[in-house]
């Protein structure tokens, strides 16, 4: 299949593969730790978390907010949270990170948690599954968020969201790129 023809000016950019329910998505590429993946064309530009500085693909040890412009209850779902962490351990290591919080976290609004190894186009990655009470200004809403942890590039890799079916076609286009 053939790429049509596109000028990249930052570092997502819509590509067009026919066939595919991606292809008319963006596709965020960070040049600093060399990965990228895809995200819903319907998003806003993606932004350095806290600021409203749109994402530039050169960021680092920061999170960055696909979607929505600010997260609001009405858009709970429609948003993606990718964080970018120095991590020179392994995966095996995160996890022992990871199962300390969790214990931790259970203590919260959190209803359920299902970790689970994962492999994302080849790369082993921890994918966590939890089920969210409602707050305070909708008790009776349950929220289920998805996130995966990936390792690699002395790197933790975080992407964080709330449509199952939506996350899982991001994450099948997550790719490291040998570009650094």
């Amino acid at each position: 299949r053939e790429l049509s023809p596109s000028a990249p000016s930052l570092p997502y950019e819509t590509q067009i593969l026919e066939g595919y329910e991606t292809a008319n998505w963006k596709t965020y590429r960070n040049t600093k730790v060399g990965f990228q993946f895809k995200f819903p064309s319907r998003y806003s530009n993606p932004t350095v978390s806290g600021s409203t500085l749109i994402a530039n693909g050169n960021e680092d040890n920061t999170s960055i907010l696909f979607g929505v412009k600010a997260i609001d209850i009405s858009t709970l779902s429609d948003f993606v949270i990718l964080d970018i962490r120095p991590f020179p351990g392994t995966l095996d290591e995160l996890k022992m990170q990871i199962d300390s919080r969790t214990q931790e976290e259970n203590e919260s609004k959190i209803i359920n948690t299902t970790t689970r190894p994962l492999t994302v186009n080849g790369i082993s990655a921890i994918q966590i599954t939890r089920v969210i009470g409602g707050s305070q200004t909708l008790p009776s809403q349950e929220l289920k968020e998805v996130e995966v942890y990936l390792v690699g590039r002395n790197h933790v890799i975080n992407i964080l969201g709330h449509d199952e079916k939506e996350f899982d076609q991001i994450l099948s286009t997550f790719r490291f790129v040998d570009e650094v």
